[in-house]
């Protein structure tokens, strides 16, 4: 019985699905009911359908919409009921895990749950993020407003995750997308370490595919310079954190 599941997270657009992949094929189970892939992600998101529909029905029910949310919301006994069963449905397998960016919203919540759960937080540059959202929701280039609301999520959502990884650094494994596609072997270590699983770089680099995670030049998206100047800054920080 394995109690210390892996939790992926980090803002939508991030590469989550990636780690998830990678995870996945290093035989964690993420669940046998996985979202299939579409022209967004062909490859698929590999986020378990219980987990993702646990959380879109708690911020629909508090906040009226799953996506753009900032703020963890309120949850009720009743949902940590369904949390618990939803738990031991899994925890007789090997090694488990799943994966779904609204987790980020619910890590107190988790955590309290699992104490012994590893969080993996992904951090992606924000204008990569900002710009593969506007491609997937089909937004033009000149639409300032959608713009800004991506970028006020992936700071909020960021924050949150750089938070966790400051109170509780070894229960959380902030990996910048980036640097782990240039060398994914400290990845597969810190994973290594904390699940005693083995995990291999060069599978990482096997499931890699540059065309999925493109990113147009800079400048090519309008939005305010002022937001997305703190988002850069706030990115280096991360970076620091990763690194220490």
């Amino acid at each position: 019985m394995n109690r210390r599941p892996l939790l992926i997270t980090g803002m939508h657009r991030s590469g989550t699905s990636l780690l998830a992949r990678f995870a996945h094929g290093s035989g964690v189970d993420m669940g046998r009911d996985l979202l299939g892939p579409l022209p967004s992600n062909p490859f698929g998101h590999f986020e378990d359908a219980d987990f993702v529909a646990f959380h879109r029905e708690i911020l629909r029910r508090e906040t009226g919409g799953d996506l753009w949310v900032t703020a963890p919301p309120p949850t009720t006994a009743a949902d940590r009921g369904r949390a618990e069963a939803l738990v031991a449905a899994r925890v007789d397998r090997a090694i488990w895990g799943w994966k779904d960016p609204r987790t980020t919203l619910f890590l107190g919540f988790w955590l309290d749950l699992l104490p012994d759960a590893t969080i993996l937080f992904v951090v992606r540059h924000p204008w990569s993020v900002l710009d593969s959202l506007a491609r997937r929701h089909g937004r033009r280039a000149y639409r300032l407003r959608s713009h800004n609301r991506y970028l006020r999520t992936w700071l909020a959502y960021n924050r949150h995750g750089l938070a966790l990884r400051e109170r509780e650094p070894a229960r959380c494994v902030l990996v910048i997308l980036e640097e782990a596609i240039a060398d994914p072997g400290p990845l597969a270590r810190a994973l290594q370490k904390r699940l005693a699983h083995p995990f291999e770089p060069a599978r990482f680099a096997a499931l890699y595919d540059a065309t999925a995670l493109r990113s147009r030049r800079f400048g090519a998206r309008l939005c305010a310079p002022d937001l997305l100047a703190r988002c850069v800054a706030f990115y280096a920080r991360l970076r620091r954190s990763a690194g220490g």
